[in-house]
């Protein structure tokens, strides 16, 4: 993998300075402050707004087109601000796929120049599937789609089962991590979401808002953790919760 060396900065940057003297990440956030651009583009705003630096660049999307994922920035851009690595969410049913999986494609190949991973948020969302939406095809189709355009960690929906979503990570090339969906009615569910993805052999859980809206978020993680990596089971985990 080749190293990862920063762009230089043109003169006619618009983006502002790339990093704090003296500090190894410029503290910069995906959407934090963005501006409308004179030539129509949309910016990312100067990282001043933001305290701390996120580890990934979250590629925007236009929030009244629902299934058209627009990328308003590029791999450069990510790499001026500090970032780590790429997430890119496409809607799996949507009738712009094509497009869209075709930006994908050139994002991760960019992307891969640089040394620079990429997470796609793999959701078979869109007007396509129709009550097909959230079945175990329906994720397997968009989950290799992401694979196949070059994605190296693949984030999609769980599939209700450790038996449905192992067929989803067998399908797919590359890790498969399981989002964490919509706060769980009870802590010990979410666990047991995590220890079903990791028995089916899925490289893990993304979770936010079952950790933020937690009593206490700090012992979520450390519950969550001990399932996922401790491979401890969920009647267990929970009492770390206590």
């Amino acid at each position: 993998m080749p190293t990862r060396e920063p762009p230089a900065d043109r003169p006619d940057d618009r983006l502002g300075p790339t990093r704090r003297e003296g500090s190894h990440r410029h503290p910069a956030a995906a959407g934090a402050g963005r501006r409308r651009h004179p030539t129509g583009r949309l910016r990312l705003g100067h990282a001043r707004r933001r305290r701390r630096p996120g580890p990934t660049e979250h590629f925007s999307h236009v929030d009244f087109h629902p299934t058209y994922d627009a990328t308003v920035a590029t791999v450069r851009d990510a790499m001026r601000l500090g970032a780590d690595a790429l997430a890119i969410g496409i809607p799996g049913g949507s009738s712009h796929r094509a497009a869209m999986l075709e930006m994908l494609s050139a994002v991760t190949e960019e992307a891969r120049t640089w040394g620079m991973p990429v997470i796609r948020h793999s959701y078979p969302s869109g007007e396509l599937w129709g009550d097909r939406e959230g079945s175990t095809e329906s994720v397997m189709y968009t989950a290799r789609a992401a694979a196949e355009c070059g994605t190296d960690i693949v984030k999609t929906w769980y599939t209700g089962s450790a038996e449905e979503f192992r067929r989803i990570v067998e399908a797919v090339p590359t890790p498969v991590v399981a989002a964490g969906g919509a706060p769980a009615p009870a802590p010990i569910n979410i666990l047991e979401q995590a220890a079903a993805v990791m028995e089916a052999s899925g490289a893990g859980m993304t979770c936010g808002r079952s950790i933020w809206r937690a009593e206490d978020p700090t012992k979520m993680v450390r519950a969550l953790k001990a399932v996922v990596h401790d491979r401890t089971t969920p009647s267990r985990a929970v009492a770390l919760l206590s």
